[in-house]
């Protein structure tokens, strides 16, 4: 079969900071950043770093995208740089945005498709209604083309006819920029978010979206053009990358990931595998060690005394013996469903996990008050419970790396509120 390109990630996370300096997201779940020059090359055998902050400020984390080689769907692919025979030239052109000033306030499960009982955006709920050239209120970088080798360009923004971000704001900061793109030795790309600034020109209240501020919380499009020496035209690829907040625990997972919540959408909707659903499905066991390793680790940033039990509970996980099943199953029976969002103990007796706050705690409208997992997460539960797992790790769906998984897995997956 004909080779297919790609990028990986297909989805990568850069994080702001306030210091000029950056190092490279992590290669692993659960892993440390890495260190790296000014052009992104990795200059050390043991790269990983422990110190988050330079000068009493937080250092940014970049995001790296690569072409890689796939000679069949489900084998790792091949990395592709600029010395791979065969390759001509590598251009990457990135256009990041924030276009939450022109977007509706922030009221929780407004607009979601997914929730039948939520409310729709309604024109009253706009944020700067009174601006009436609603592209004026989007912070854009504009296309920004890079290639070839420790190359750099920086995503800066114009403010608009209206000026807007405002330049020099009464309170909180100007923003200049979206980040910077940069090209390693290898000519892949390197994304540097940008510095975490916000700023308006009116009293911040409410925090969430006041009219009249701004910040560089920004994402969008990375798109490639390789071009082969044997091919007359560039073959080109798309990504997606985004600029979040920092992550101040590098290696502690959420126990649910965007991963998870992304692999979730594709297992419901788009690629189920046969007999998904059905009662005999057979899970693995990775999976659900990677679980209760999560939860363990939860100790470490929360007073959540159950979080050691839960994740080294008291038999062995990997008996999935007749004899073992009544341990599973009082262990899965701890754990609410997704449709028991709001429900403190499904036991009646103690909290029920995972212990920890909804998407919406803080109101009575449209509650989710505790978190729950992902529908695909505890059906993998219920089906260890019952016995039906291996302890093999499943096969990857087809195109998708490793370094895809990595890149989105070290992301919050829920909740988004609070913070």
């Amino acid at each position: 079969m004909n080779p297919k390109y790609l990028i990986h990630p297909a989805v990568g996370v850069a994080r702001l900071g306030n210091s000029e300096l950056f190092y490279l997201a992590p290669d692993k779940i659960g892993g440390l950043p890495i260190t790296c020059d000014e052009y992104g090359n990795v200059t050390s055998d043991n790269p990983t770093i422990r110190r988050f902050k330079h000068d009493g400020k937080v250092i940014r984390q970049a995001a790296t995208f690569s072409v890689y080689r796939h000679d069949d769907p489900y084998s790792e692919p091949t990395l592709i740089t600029l010395d791979t025979k065969g390759v001509k030239s590598i251009k990457w052109t990135v256009r990041m945005a924030n276009k939450k000033s022109a977007w509706y306030q922030f009221d929780f499960q407004v607009g979601n498709s997914l929730n039948p009982d939520a409310k729709p955006y309604t024109p009253d709920r706009i944020r700067n209604k009174d601006t009436k050239n609603r592209s004026a209120l989007i912070i854009d970088s504009g296309l920004k083309t890079i290639s070839g080798s420790c190359k750099r360009a920086k995503l800066s923004i114009t403010p608009n006819s209206m000026k807007l971000p405002p330049s020099n704001p009464t309170f909180g900061s100007s923003i200049e920029s979206l980040g910077e793109i940069r090209t390693d030795s290898r000519g892949c790309l390197v994304y540097i978010a940008g510095y975490g600034r916000a700023g308006g020109n009116v009293t911040l209240s409410p925090a969430g979206d006041t009219d009249g501020w701004f910040d560089d919380v920004a994402d969008g499009p990375v798109v490639c053009e390789l071009i082969l020496k044997d091919h007359i035209t560039p073959i080109v690829l798309d990504a997606w990358c985004l600029a979040v907040p920092p992550k101040y625990a590098p290696e502690l997972v959420n126990v649910v990931t965007l991963d998870d919540v992304m692999f979730d959408v594709a297992a419901r909707h788009f690629l189920v595998p046969r007999g998904f659903t059905a009662p005999t499905y057979v899970v693995s066991l990775h999976e659900v060690r990677s679980m209760m390793s999560r939860i363990e680790r939860y100790a470490w940033v929360a007073n959540i005394p159950s979080a050691i039990s839960f994740g080294r509970p008291p038999f062995d996980v990997s008996d999935n013996s007749v004899k073992n099943r009544p341990n599973r199953k009082r262990y899965v029976s701890h754990f609410r469903s997704p449709a028991e969002a709001n429900v403190l103990s499904v036991t009646g007796t103690v909290p029920s996990m995972p212990l920890l706050a909804g998407a919406n705690p803080d109101t009575n409208d449209l509650i989710f008050k505790f978190l729950t997992l992902t529908a695909t997460q505890y059906h993998v539960l219920r089906q260890w419970a019952a016995g039906f797992f291996k302890p093999t790790r499943q096969r990857q769906p087809a195109y998708v790396s490793s370094i895809d998984r990595v890149a989105v897995a070290n992301s919050d997956g829920a909740p988004f509120c609070p913070g």
